[in-house]
Formats: C-alpha cells, sequence, structure tokens
C-alpha cells in the first residue's frame, strides 16, 4: 500500500527501488514463517538479511534531522501508510516470537522482521521530509533521544 502512495517523483526512485526490494524478502520471510516441521526444503532468508537492512537504514537516516522526542505518526499517505507498516511488522515481529516459545522459527526471519521496522519507520520519515512536511512532536514527550 505505502508503495502505491509514493507520489512518482524522481527523488523518490530510491524510497521505491528499497520497498520493492523489501516486498521481495517478504514473500521469503512468509514462506519461512509458513514452514512446516520437517520441511526438506532450504529456508529462503539468508543469514544476512537483517544485516544487508543497516546500511541502507544508515543512508536515510543521514538525511533527517535527529530525533530528540517521540513524534505523531501520520503525514503524507505514503508517510503514514509507511508508519502503519511499521506497526504492523512490529506486530508480526511479537507474534512470531511467540511461535518461537513452541515451534522452530529461522532466526534470520525473525531478525529481518525487527530490522525491517526500523527501516519502514526512517522511510516515513524520509518521505515525509522530501513531501515538505514537518514531523509532529508528542505533547507530552520528554528529550528522550540523544
Amino acid at each position: 500500500m505505502a508503495l502505491s502512495l509514493l507520489p512518482a517523483l524522481p527523488d523518490l526512485d530510491d524510497v521505491r527501488r528499497d520497498l520493492e526490494a523489501v516486498q521481495q524478502m517478504l514473500w521469503d520471510v512468509g514462506a519461512d514463517l509458513a514452514r512446516i516441521p520437517d520441511d526438506v526444503h532450504p529456508y529462503r532468508t539468508p543469514e544476512t538479511a537483517a544485516t544487508d537492512l543497516e546500511p541502507i537504514i544508515d543512508r536515510y537516516q543521514a538525511t533527517l534531522p535527529p530525533l530528540e522526542q517521540f513524534i505523531l505518526r501520520g503525514g503524507t499517505p505514503a508517510g503514514a501508510a509507511l508508519h502503519l507498516a511499521c506497526t504492523v511488522v512490529r506486530r508480526a515481529e511479537r507474534d512470531t516470537v511467540r511461535v518461537a516459545r513452541l515451534n522452530t522459527v529461522h532466526p534470520p526471519a525473525l531478525r529481518y522482521l525487527n530490522r525491517l521496522s526500523d527501516l519502514l519507520f526512517v522511510l516515513a520519515r524520509v518521505v515525509n521530509l522530501r513531501s515538505g512536511l514537518s514531523e509532529v512532536p508528542y505533547q507530552h514527550s520528554a528529550r528522550v533521544f540523544r
């Protein structure tokens, strides 16, 4: 959904490309999480899936003003959709942790979900910033980030 809401602007081509790569990886993560016990097929999510996100997160993070307090999620339709996607991925991560207590879960898939939610949060901020929107600080937030 977030990808479909991105304006067709050249300065968002990098975001579009990275979101398409995320969609591809999510198919692999989903296949690994849906895997039945004793499946003979190899896992699809590579061991490096989560760490591969780190330089992407860092690259975008370097273009953003530093966060000093919590912000309200929203902004442009694409930015809001990315914030929503971040929330959905966090919930999927929590659900996967619960499943992992009872069944075998491919650890790289779980690690990917953890880092993906961070990427989606950063992308929401990037899309809103590049669209000219200022972030709205949460009024009751103390300075929590330094």
